[in-house]
């Protein structure tokens, strides 16, 4: 099983091991931060040390979509 965050056709992360991409797309997405952890970590670790940038990203799971989500632009 391989696991991928993808953002503009392009592969910004992927495991095997079926627990870090669930657990960075719930990151990345909100789901496991309150608001100002979320806008700390968006402006650090999405958009600063993984090169994202606002928009559409994807979960798959052997090159089928899980999750589509919207980051935002701005966090507040």
């Amino acid at each position: 099983m391989k696991d991928e965050i993808i953002q503009d056709g392009k592969v910004v992360l992927w495991s095997t091991d079926g627990i870090n991409i669930p657990m960075i797309y719930k990151n990345l997405t909100g789901r496991n931060h309150s608001k100002e952890e979320y806008s700390i970590y968006m402006q650090r670790t999405a958009f600063g040390d993984l090169g994202l940038k606002p928009g559409i990203i994807r979960w798959l799971r052997d090159g089928t979509v899980v999750s589509e989500a919207q980051i935002p632009a701005v966090v507040k």
